[in-house]
């Protein structure tokens, strides 16, 4: 990894990059910075599929400006035993529905059969308390 990133640095030239305006130096540090970000995303996938055992969690978390992002953690198991967390930059989510939401209709579904069913649920309850129901065991 630190070879590619003093090959990268080999590259760009001091002189150039001052004469460039403030949007060309950002233009060049948003390039370098992808560039790093894929090559490093690479190595994480690469390690993961060598690890014999690994874990992947997937979660969508709203930032400051409630912009919801989905974020990856990859956790895997070197050949020595060491485990290493690994943390996979944060994605753009575009479209999203809120977890609230499915629970919401999850529940109402439960609500409504309940509702429905109630009164199956009330003489369920009356033969299991009901002493003359009750089955005599043999022992």
């Amino acid at each position: 990894m630190m070879n590619f990133l003093i090959s990268i640095c080999k590259n760009i030239v001091i002189g150039v990059a001052v004469k460039l305006t403030i949007y060309g130096i950002i233009c060049i540090c948003d390039e370098f910075l992808n560039i790093i970000s894929v090559k490093v995303r690479f190595e994480i996938v690469a390690k993961t599929n060598s690890a014999l055992y690994y874990s992947i969690i997937v979660d969508s978390i709203p930032d400051v400006s409630h912009t919801d992002q989905l974020t990856v953690i990859i956790n895997y198991v070197l050949p020595k035993g060491r485990i290493k967390e690994r943390f996979i930059p944060l994605i753009p989510i575009q479209k999203a529905q809120l977890i609230i939401d499915t629970k919401w209709f999850a529940m109402a579904d439960a609500v409504a059969a309940f509702n429905a069913g109630f009164h199956h649920i009330k003489k369920l309850n009356k033969i299991v308390t009901d002493e003359n129901e009750k089955q005599v065991t043999i022992e």
